[in-house]
């Protein structure tokens, strides 16, 4: 069975979020959502989706850093 594992940080929380999703299409809304939680928190105007929330969380990562402020979707091959 193939899953989606999102794996993200949040810019001012530490800890990481890690959630595994059947389909692509939900672990994409999942990223946008987190994205725009990032940017309500950093003050930035909201407006992430599943389609750009990659451009979206760059300009983020351009201000706090890569290594503490991301989103990843991982494909994996869940064994039985």
């Amino acid at each position: 069975m193939q899953v989606f594992v999102l794996t993200a940080e949040h810019q001012t929380v530490p800890g990481l979020v890690q959630r595994v999703y059947k389909s692509l299409s939900a672990a994409r809304a999942e990223a946008a959502s987190l994205v725009r939680m990032m940017q309500k928190d950093a003050g930035r105007e909201v407006d992430a989706t599943d389609r750009n929330y990659e451009a979206a969380l760059e300009l983020l990562q351009d201000e706090f850093g890569a290594a503490h402020c991301y989103v990843d979707i991982s494909e994996m091959q869940l064994l039985d």
